[in-house]
């Protein structure tokens, strides 16, 4: 798979090893700048100050703000940038309700496998 160019992807996960893992893991097939986050707050505050990725992957569960809490700001943003939630929820409705956010454009379970970076790196080109 050819690596693209010059992308920014954001990431939000309030553990960081699963920051590590993600950003290791597509490193490989996407040439990106990975901004790192452990709070949705602070992420979003950074969108709202101008600071726009190509592209967030991010968890659900996180304190504070949720990552359906962060996708319902963003989208009163007006903001079109593609939102991938990556998870350990194995319930349904999570991913039923994912499909309700024209801005999640991926609901994959952790850790990413190869069907879930094509996904991504398809919604990249």
């Amino acid at each position: 798979m050819e690596n693209l160019i010059a992308k920014q992807i954001l990431l939000i996960d309030d553990d960081y090893i699963n920051h590590i893992i993600t950003k290791n893991t597509l490193a490989k097939y996407i040439a990106a700048e990975f901004a790192q986050y452990t709070s949705a707050t602070k992420a979003l505050i950074e969108i709202q100050g101008g600071k726009l990725p190509d592209a967030i992957i991010m968890d659900l569960n996180m304190p504070k703000m949720s990552g359906w809490q962060f996708i319902e700001e963003l989208e009163k943003l007006n903001l079109e940038i593609p939102v991938f939630l990556l998870t350990y929820s194995i319930d349904d409705k999570d991913m039923y309700r994912s499909r309700s956010y024209a801005l999640v454009k991926g609901y994959f379970n952790k850790p990413l496998n190869q069907k879930n970076i094509n996904h991504i790196v398809q919604h990249l080109q």
